[in-house]
């Protein structure tokens, strides 16, 4: 169909041609054109068209060649700088992963120092409170969480045994709870000692000579307080149980260095 298209535009461009060539010429014109028929022309002229036609349509190859290399070349371009834009996007992820894993790094490291620091630190505050205790009570001995001083070897009525655990910078003990009872028993012989528990201000009303509360603590002997002679306003321990006793005998002390209980 290309090659008829430029027959026909050849043809009409001849056929123009020689009507103006029929037109400059002298004479007659139909002795012109029994000379020359216009079909031989068209013959004559039709190796040339079809080299024209050739050329053409080799030209229109070279064309749609250098298109198509134009195209894939665009197409390569746009590809490599797909390729460019995508390899930033994983260095740019790589790098980000890199940040996040040196971070958790940072954190862990950070953790482990602040564990050390508190291992250290309370290493510290037990060494404190050793040189504490020494220094401010060098007779007291931790039992459980807090600290008392034991005397199995003088014996003390009640209010002497309060004015020399005061003498000792503490206080006359009492008893926080079962737990702690048991391990002050553990320390104790088979002696009897005085706690600063007394009902000595209202009776039967017992109360912590060390903090003044009521209700402390109260583990009595079977069939104690008994109250006998209504003379006995003082409690002392005696085989890990309680027995309330008159004020003025004499037992052994123990002695605490706060006053919470």
């Amino acid at each position: 169909m290309l090659q008829l298209g430029i027959y026909l535009s050849i043809a009409i461009i001849a056929c123009s041609l020689y009507g103006a060539q029929g037109k400059s010429l002298e004479g007659d014109i139909s002795t012109i054109v029994r000379q020359t028929p216009p079909n031989d022309l068209l013959l004559n002229m039709l190796p040339l068209l079809d080299h024209i036609a050739k050329q053409s349509k080799c030209n229109i190859a070279d064309d749609l060649h250098k298109t198509h290399m134009a195209t894939q070349k665009d197409n390569e371009e746009k590809l490599i700088a797909m390729q460019s834009q995508q390899a930033d996007i994983q260095k740019s992820l790589e790098s980000q992963l890199e940040t996040q894993i040196n971070l958790k790094k940072d954190q862990r490291s950070l953790m482990e120092t602040l564990k050390k620091m508190e291992t250290q630190q309370a290493a510290l505050v037990g060494t404190l409170s050793e040189i504490y205790t020494k220094v401010f009570w060098p007779k007291f001995k931790q039992i459980g969480s807090r600290l008392f001083y034991i005397d199995s070897s003088s014996k003390y009525t009640w209010e002497g045994a309060v004015k020399a655990c005061r003498q000792l910078g503490g206080y006359i003990a009492a008893i926080r709870d079962q737990e702690e009872l048991d391990a002050i028993t553990e320390e104790l012989d088979d002696k009897r000692y005085w706690l600063g528990i007394n009902d000595r201000t209202e009776w039967g009303d017992y109360v912590s000579e060390a903090s003044g509360k009521n209700d402390p603590f109260l583990k009595w002997r079977h069939g104690e307080p008994n109250k006998q002679e209504d003379n006995e306003h003082c409690v002392e321990i005696d085989n890990s149980v309680m027995n309330d006793e008159p004020c003025s005998m004499t037992r052994h002390l123990i002695c605490q260095s706060d006053k919470e209980v």
